[in-house]
């Protein structure tokens, strides 16, 4: 395996559950990469719906694949993390499609900034709803902004490695936030960047989107990591709450 710093591996982390419907073409976005050194590793959680016959079916794709009961997605990243190879680790949802030119566009940008070394790099993605329009979405990393809120797109960014050897790993308490969780312990100290790219299409209306409970998690995320006093948090915690259930009463949703 080339892990040269030019030509670094790049894993693929994908973690389902009764995803068959949508798993084959997020596996073939990763197999449609330009930039070809990649391990793609699938987590599954003990799907009883066709999954286990999709990856069966890409075996020549998958490099290594796991199918077990875990205790959520995070429980299921943590896995990925333990089987990678790679200096570099991206995370998808099963129904997350690549662009073809999204590794490319991400080596080429670390090629071009040597020092200091990064851990995280995120870029943009395109938000694809049910019905309506697609919209782009996702900020650079700014650490007043992100203490604040998760305003940066964490599904297709690259993690290096050395981000869980510093902070550790995904905390499984979590169900929404733990993404937010690990990025908020190294504070301002993370050497974050962004590429104002397009790299990853996701289908809009996450759990994140329809689940109450995010604005309790968050609010934990931020206490415990020290990111944010308990003060600020709550006050954050209330307008975000409010923001949310404005958006849908006027989505119709109750």
């Amino acid at each position: 395996m080339n892990q040269t710093r030019d030509n670094p591996l790049i894993t693929i982390v994908i973690a389902t559950l009764n995803s068959a419907d949508v798993l084959r073409r997020s596996i073939e976005s990763v197999a449609a990469q330009s930039y070809r050194n990649v391990e793609l590793l699938v987590v599954d959680g003990g799907s009883v719906d066709g999954t286990l016959d999709v990856i069966r079916d890409m075996s020549d794709i998958v490099s290594t694949a796991i199918s077990e009961p875990d205790e959520g997605i995070y429980d299921a990243w943590n896995k990925g993390l333990r089987l990678a190879h790679g200096d570099w680790i991206c995370f998808l949802g099963a129904d997350d499609l690549l662009l073809e030119d999204a590794f490319e566009n991400y080596i080429r940008f670390i090629r071009d900034h040597p020092d200091p070394p990064l851990l995280f790099i995120s870029s943009l993605a395109e938000l694809v709803p049910e019905s309506g329009k697609t919209r782009v979405v996702g900020n650079a990393w700014s650490w007043p902004a992100f203490s604040r809120k998760m305003d940066i797109v964490h599904v297709g960014a690259l993690h290096h490695r050395d981000l869980f050897t510093q902070y550790g790993v995904f905390d499984t308490r979590y169900r929404i936030c733990g993404d937010y969780d690990l990025l908020l312990r190294a504070r301002n100290a993370l050497p974050a960047a962004f590429i104002p790219q397009v790299t990853v299409r996701l289908a809009a209306g996450g759990v994140s989107r329809r689940d109450v409970g995010v604005f309790l998690e968050t609010y934990r995320a931020k206490v415990e990591s020290g990111g944010r006093l308990k003060v600020a948090a709550r006050v954050e915690r209330f307008l975000a709450h409010l923001k949310w259930r404005v958006r849908r009463v006027r989505e119709g949703v109750s």
